[in-house]
């Protein structure tokens, strides 16, 4: 994983889909809207370099890339 550090609002955001699973829930929770938060996503894929999540079934699942950013912030 690179250097990069996604901004507060983008982690905010992942957190928010790896919690509910969904993005229209994660956007009802952050109080924004679909769109706003799956650029926050795409924005922190495309800095990153990395996919965070798989799409299937109607549901987001994270990818290992998405486990490991959430687990070292909770280290720091």
């Amino acid at each position: 994983m690179s250097d990069y550090r996604p901004t507060f609002r983008q982690f905010e955001a992942l957190i928010a889909v790896i919690e509910t699973g969904s993005m229209t829930l994660a956007a009802k929770r952050m109080h924004v809207s679909q769109p706003a938060l799956s650029r926050l996503i795409a924005n922190l894929e495309t800095d990153l370099g990395y996919a965070m999540f798989r799409r299937a079934a109607g549901r987001l699942s994270p990818t290992a890339e998405a486990e490991l950013l959430r687990r070292k912030s909770r280290t720091h």
